[in-house]
């Protein structure tokens, strides 16, 4: 037996998948990742050109699947087949020897806990063209990604409660502002970049980041008369509100106040400095991003 571990980009998770099933490869686990290649991360650029910077940490997905020596080879053909995009930075693959499988319901050893081939043998499946839309390549010049900084009073779901989730990944649940649900609904992708902020506390603040690791689907608290979010208005026919699913990345080597935002002149623009200003999500640019991130680096 071998276990194969596969690093590929995150928008060919849904390819790969779907390859397996119909080699009959069913079990697997998949993990969101952040990691970069031999070439050290990639240089962005707004989508108007107007700004260069340096992204160290590319998302990327982690799938994991233990198969017999027997069908080693074939697996491996169908996941390059569905990760590839013909662009530097489709990732790698790497094989592990396994020297046992134990099912845990029943303690049956070896190699038949892997489940039978649900399918013949396929032919050797064929990559998709390349797709316009494919996530970055290690060490390419790409499009910015989006940046945005989510509210979160502590006593209700902190940084350390999302830390603390499976994965370090949790749903945004809740959002009941139109221009909030419409950020999520319509500018959020996969792999953009969030400033995880407390309010309502003492002091608020910014105190760790997190990436957006599946875009806007329904948010079923709307129509749960249980959840303190439920809208009777809303239909789950025709959702109203969404959410996105995010992922704890990293906390800030220190906690950067409110005030110190708004004692800084680069941040003047920001958002969250702005008298009034209350949606519970905001975009933040590139710049404001970085200097909130330098911020954190220097002491108080």
């Amino acid at each position: 037996m071998n276990k194969i571990e596969a690093i590929f980009r995150r928008e060919r998770l849904d390819s790969v998948k779907d390859g397996l099933s119909a080699a009959g490869i069913m079990g697997l686990t998949v993990t969101p990742v952040s990691g970069r290649g031999a070439q050290g991360g990639v240089q962005v650029t707004t989508a108007r050109g107007l700004s260069t910077h340096h992204i160290d940490m590319l998302p990327r997905t982690k799938l994991e699947v233990v198969v017999d020596d027997a069908d080693t080879d074939r697996t491996i053909d169908v996941i390059r087949a569905n990760a590839i995009t013909d662009h530097p930075g489709d990732g790698k693959i790497f094989i592990y020897p396994v020297s046992d499988a134990i099912r845990i319901s029943t303690g049956e050893r070896g190699p038949g806990v892997l489940g039978a081939r649900t399918s013949p043998e396929p032919e050797s499946p064929q990559p998709e063209s390349p797709q316009p839309e494919s996530g970055p390549a290690d060490g390419a010049v790409i499009s910015e990604p989006c940046y945005w900084l989510f509210k979160s009073e502590p006593s209700s779901y902190s940084y350390d409660d999302l830390l603390s989730e499976e994965a370090r990944t949790a749903e945004w649940d809740g959002v009941r502002n139109y221009q909030a649900r419409n950020f999520m609904r319509d500018d959020m992708r996969v792999g953009d970049y969030v400033l995880f902020y407390h309010s309502n506390a003492k002091p608020p603040g910014v105190v760790g980041t997190a990436r957006i690791v599946r875009t806007a689907y329904p948010d079923d608290s709307a129509w749960n008369p249980d959840s303190r979010y439920y809208d009777a208005k809303s239909d789950s026919a025709n959702p109203t509100w969404m959410m996105v699913d995010i992922q704890a990345e990293r906390r800030l080597p220190r906690y950067v106040s409110l005030n110190e935002l708004k004692a800084n002149p680069a941040l003047a623009d920001m958002l969250v400095t702005k008298r009034g200003q209350r949606l519970s999500i905001q975009p933040v640019t590139p710049a404001e991003w970085a200097e909130v991130l330098a911020m954190a680096e220097r002491s108080a």
